[in-house]
C-alpha cells in the first residue's frame, strides 16, 4: 500500500507541513516526526484530528483516520484552547481542541451570536489587539504557545477588493 499524506500543523509549526507516512504509522509516530521538525515539547504533546476536541490515542493509525486525500492533524501541548470572540459589544467564549480551524471557530461564533449566515459570510476573525486575520484553514493551536492556551478574536468585516469600474 502507498504512503498516506499527513498535513500537519502544530505548536511552533507555522506552515502546514506535508508528511508521507506508512499506513500503519501511529499518532506516536506523528509526534516523533514533529520532533524532527524542531518541536520542543519533550513528548508532552498530543495529536488531534482537525476540528476535533479529543486527542488521539497514541496507537491510532493514520490509515484509520485518512480520507481519499490524506489526513489533517495537529500536534500541541495544549489539550484545550480557550477562545473568546467579540462582536458588536458582545463576547462569546468556548474551549476547543487546538486542531480546530479558524473557519470552524468563526462559524460557531456567528451561530452563538445569532448572526445570519448571509451576514456572517461578510465577516472574518481578527486576533484581538492586532490586524492579524488568520486564514480559515489555520488551526487555532498555531496561534498559541503552551502554557498560554488561549486566544481572543474580534469578528470584523471582511475587507473587499474593489474592482475597476
Amino acid at each position: 500500500m502507498s504512503k498516506i499524506n499527513v498535513f500537519l500543523q502544530g505548536e511552533g509549526v507555522k506552515d502546514v507541513v506535508r508528511l508521507q507516512l506508512e499506513p500503519k504509522s501511529t499518532a506516536l509516530d506523528v509526534k516523533s516526526a514533529c520532533a524532527s521538525l524542531g518541536d520542543q515539547s519533550n513528548g508532552e504533546a498530543a495529536v488531534f484530528l482537525e476540528n476535533s476536541d479529543a486527542p488521539l490515542a497514541d496507537s491510532a493509525t493514520v490509515e484509520s483516520l485518512a480520507g481519499k486525500h490524506g489526513v489533517r492533524l495537529h500536534v500541541h501541548r495544549c489539550r484545550r484552547v480557550g477562545v473568546k470572540v467579540a462582536y458588536s459589544g458582545r463576547t462569546v467564549e468556548r474551549v476547543f481542541g487546538p486542531g480546530h480551524t479558524v473557519g470552524s471557530v468563526k462559524n460557531w461564533a456567528a451561530k452563538e451570536l445569532g448572526i445570519p449566515k448571509e451576514d456572517a459570510a461578510e465577516l472574518i476573525l481578527q486576533i484581538a489587539g492586532t490586524k492579524d486575520q488568520p486564514d480559515v484553514d489555520v488551526h487555532i493551536g498555531t496561534l498559541v504557545t503552551c502554557p498560554a492556551c488561549a486566544v481572543a478574536f474580534d469578528l470584523v468585516p471582511n475587507p473587499r477588493i474593489q474592482g475597476a469600474g
